[in-house]
């Protein structure tokens, strides 16, 4: 294994648990759900997944980050397992391999090809403590569910969870999140989004958290007056799975956000709740892969952000943070604005850029440069 170090973890996480730093950290899920992160941490259990699939064409931010930064994560999984997990299982497709080739060395992993109906890794039979299960080019497999099923054998039920089977299913951004919070001390104030359908460039940029749709669709080429008079329509996610954003220009990133899909509702009906081929005419995304931005083209600066207290309002078991800042109160990056409720399962929430508190609701905090 190449890389041997412990991961050196900021001195605020030493005799304290892992879980009370990611809540104050404000880890939450990136892949789309955006569940706080620290419930998984609470103790360590057998198994640890990477949910690496990233189904949604036109999706590069898991792959470009493994690809750009295997030996940090070969670090953080050195660290899992330090922390209590007993094996390490990183699963993506089979296709998008040559994307991992680096973290496979940098881990010294063992790969199993788990490809076609019942071939999958028999966890007690490994000795191996890193491996990668890659599977078959299936959208499905993104749910935890059905990667559970696909790379190790493990049926759930419908309302059993991951860890109610000994597995921790996080995805790639959600633990790259992790490793700036436990090496460098930053809680999570910065989103990559991907925009692209019907805008004239397909972008991958990195964001604050807070950065308003409109940025992204100027930086797309399109700005949001000409979405509107073309009837087009913007959903939150990828051409596979998504939900309809209603007001667009009161949109902003949030810790989940992964892409702005704008969408001809001629060319396919978004209500459906997904985007495919009809007859001769191609499914989202439209351009060539060459077309692509298949790594951050840049960090956008906004003038203002707002910074939203719940990370997806459809979980009502996780409650908004509470703000502990003032309109008119000067913020640097990465301050604590919201708080943690105090029942439930709920997120600390960091200002994203400097500036100064504008505005307080019961949905965001506004900060403007």
């Amino acid at each position: 294994m190449a890389v041997t170090r412990s991961l050196q973890v900021v001195e605020s996480l030493r005799g304290r648990p892992l879980a009370e730093v990611l809540k104050e950290g404000g880890v939450a899920g990136s892949g789309g759900a955006g569940f706080p992160t620290y419930a998984k941490y609470v103790k360590p259990l057998p198994y640890h997944i990477t949910n690496a699939q990233e189904s949604e064409p036109g999706y590069y931010i898991d792959k470009w980050l493994h690809k750009a930064h295997p030996e940090e994560f070969a670090e953080l999984y050195n660290f899992l397992l330090e922390w209590g997990f007993q094996k390490i299982i990183i699963a993506p497709k089979w296709k998008d391999r040559e994307w991992f080739l680096p973290l496979e060395e940098a881990t010294g992993a063992r790969v199993f090809d788990v490809r076609g109906r019942g071939n999958v890794v028999n966890l007690s039979e490994v000795e191996e403590k890193i491996l990668f299960a890659y599977t078959d080019d299936q959208y499905a497999f993104g749910k935890e569910q059905a990667l559970i099923l696909n790379t190790c054998g493990v049926r759930l039920a419908a309302r059993d969870l991951a860890t109610d089977h000994g597995f921790v299913v996080s995805n790639t951004e959600t633990l790259w999140n992790m490793y700036k919070l436990l090496t460098r001390g930053e809680p999570v104030t910065m989103k990559y989004v991907h925009v692209y359908g019907e805008t004239p460039k397909h972008i991958f940029v990195d964001v604050p958290v807070g950065t308003p749709a409109a940025d992204l669709f100027e930086e797309a080429g399109m700005p949001l007056d000409e979405i509107q008079e073309r009837g087009f329509v913007v959903v939150d996610g990828g051409p596979g799975w998504f939900s309809i954003i209603e007001d667009p220009r009161s949109y902003s990133v949030t810790k989940r956000t992964n892409s702005l899909l704008v969408i001809d509702p001629n060319y396919a009906d978004p209500k459906r709740g997904d985007v495919r081929t009809i007859g001769n005419r191609q499914g989202y995304p439209k351009e060539p892969k060459e077309q692509h931005q298949q790594a951050p083209s840049k960090v956008l600066e906004p003038a203002v952000v707002r910074v939203r207290l719940q990370d997806n309002p459809d979980f009502a078991i996780v409650k908004p943070a509470v703000p502990v800042v003032e309109v008119g109160q000067a913020v640097k990056k990465g301050d604590l604005i919201a708080r943690p409720a105090a029942e439930g399962f709920s997120n600390s929430f960091h200002a994203s850029i400097d500036g100064t508190v504008t505005e307080i609701t019961e949905q965001w905090i506004e900060i403007r440069r």
